[in-house]
């Protein structure tokens, strides 16, 4: 009988210890560079007391993308006000550009993390057009909320920048907030992190969409789930090398630990190596505290809304009836959602 292998539509948590999983390192990956990610996680949280809002004179992240690309931003509001979150585009050049926004997902809520949105991204969407004449700012109004405090929000969209004829162009692009709209051409300089030393990133990567290749995950008939850890450094035991952490260049600059933002699509390896036909399971948790699990197969999202806790694994992909001896691969579209801890483990084992 042929294997079959379909997504679990189960993805209540589990404890899976760290003593049952075997660790492998030899994963790869491979990135379109060419791509941005305007990312921008900093200031993380909006407070009173910091010169945060265009009302201080002041705009989270300010940086130039060109051609295709992504937007990912993420921020707490604890400022004790009702705020405006936009993303600006400017115009620096000397010919009129368009850029196209698609596949965007909203986080506008108490929740800390973005799997929502990140369904939603992956859904799709109406692609909207706007026209940035030279030296001219538009407000990218299909990414404006209105955040009331205690709320967290952020943006996932990806963005197409042209000329007239068609060919890449560049925008210099502005996340950034305000309480009151007569102050929202006050953003003249870079916002404070409220808790210097953090590092939260924010800037342009290289890259918004990475493969994943996994290709030893044999199960044995011993109690070890082999499994590769990401989201991390190479130094931390990242499975495949660190290759999939994109690098943020600009007021924040460094290696993007979290994946965060990135659209990871997995290929894994499975083997039975058990001696007999059976059925096998590919689980995501994460080795820190906090996960939501999402996977995206043939334009359907699987995810949990609610944090699966520490150490807590679920289940993302079912196969069945495979023989012994025999390896299939799996694939699906996953990400790291905001609230999420790295590392991130994905792992098999005989159900």
């Amino acid at each position: 009988m042929t294997a079959t292998i379909t997504p679990s539509t189960d993805l209540t948590p589990k404890t899976i210890a760290a003593s049952e999983l075997e660790l492998k390192t030899d994963g790869y990956c491979t990135t379109n560079t060419s791509r941005n990610l305007f990312y921008c996680n900093s200031p993380e949280r909006l407070e009173t007391g910091y010169a945060q809002l265009a009302d201080d004179g002041k705009y989270f992240a300010k940086e130039t993308v060109t051609g295709i690309g992504r937007i990912y931003t993420w921020h707490e509001n604890q400022t004790g006000k009702t705020i405006t979150s936009d993303i600006l585009a400017y115009n620096a050049g000397t010919k009129t550009v368009t850029i196209t926004i698609s596949n965007r997902g909203l986080t506008n809520g108490t929740t800390y993390s973005d799997v929502v949105a990140w369904k939603n991204f992956f859904a799709g969407s109406t692609a909207i057009t706007y026209t940035v004449a030279p030296k001219a700012y538009v407000s990218l109004a299909t990414l404006k909320q209105v955040v009331t405090t205690g709320k967290c929000f952020g943006i996932i969209a990806n963005f197409s920048i042209v000329d007239s004829s068609g060919a890449n162009a560049s925008l210099v692009l502005c996340d950034y907030a305000y309480a009151n709209a007569a102050n929202q051409s006050n953003a003249t300089a870079l916002a404070v992190e409220q808790s210097p030393g953090t590092n939260r990133r924010r800037g342009v990567g290289n890259g918004v969409y990475t493969y994943m290749y996994a290709p030893t995950l044999e199960v044995t008939n011993s109690n070890k789930k082999p499994g590769y850890k990401y989201g991390v450094l190479a130094s931390a035991g990242s499975g495949f090398g660190g290759q999939d952490l994109r690098t943020i260049s600009g007021s924040v600059s460094g290696p993007l630990v979290g994946d965060f933002g990135i659209q990871l699509n997995m290929q894994l390896t499975v083997k039975n190596s058990t001696g007999s036909t059976g059925n096998f399971k590919i689980a995501l948790g994460s080795n820190g505290n906090h996960f939501y699990p999402i996977i995206n197969k043939n334009g359907a999202s699987y995810y949990r809304t609610s944090d699966s806790g520490a150490r807590k694994f679920s289940d993302v992909m079912v196969i069945n009836n495979l023989s012994a001896g025999e390896s299939v691969t799996v694939n699906f579209f996953t990400v790291i959602p905001a609230g999420c801890d790295a590392p991130v483990v994905v792992c098999a084992y005989r159900a």
